[in-house]
């Protein structure tokens, strides 16, 4: 008599293991989006803050507050307001904003060298043009450029 063989049905090991292995290679390219996106949108962020703090200094000078000039001193993980022609450390009226964690101030080329912008008085002009790269620590080729005009002006790249 002719035995007749049953077919069997189910989920083998090397199936699961492929589906396993496809899948992982999906959370990978997922998760590599998402945090490319994440590093973009932090470092935007973070260097709106820096314009907008540059802008308010320029904007006290141009008006002439307390009949002084204004300034913005970089450091790596810190943006600093001061009022005056000299950043001063120990100046209890410095305004200090830590950047976020993930961002940092990587590279600071300023006209006379330096790392720090004086707007003139009335006029909102500096003689420290040049420009500053904000970079995303996880990822150094991740970075914007701001470059400040003589005229006072900011601009983002």
């Amino acid at each position: 008599m002719l035995e007749l063989k049953k077919q069997q049905t189910g989920i083998s090991a090397l199936e699961i293991v492929i589906v396993i292995g496809i899948l992982g290679v999906i959370l990978n390219i997922v998760i590599g989006s998402f945090s490319s996106f994440r590093n973009s949108s932090i470092l935007q962020v973070g260097t709106e803050d820096i314009v907008s703090l540059m802008m308010q200094s320029r904007s006290d000078a141009l008006s002439s507050k307390d009949d002084s000039v204004y300034g913005i001193h970089f450091e790596t993980n810190n943006v600093v307001t001061f009022k005056g022609g000299v950043y001063s450390p120990s100046d209890p009226d410095n305004h200090v904003v830590s950047l976020d964690s993930r961002i940092q101030v990587s590279n600071i080329v300023l006209n006379g060298g330096g790392s720090d912008v004086v707007f003139n008085r009335l006029t909102g002009k500096t003689n420290q043009f040049g420009t500053i790269k904000i970079t995303a620590v996880s990822a150094s080729e991740t970075f914007k450029t701001i470059t400040v005009y003589s005229t006072g002006l900011v601009d983002v790249n």
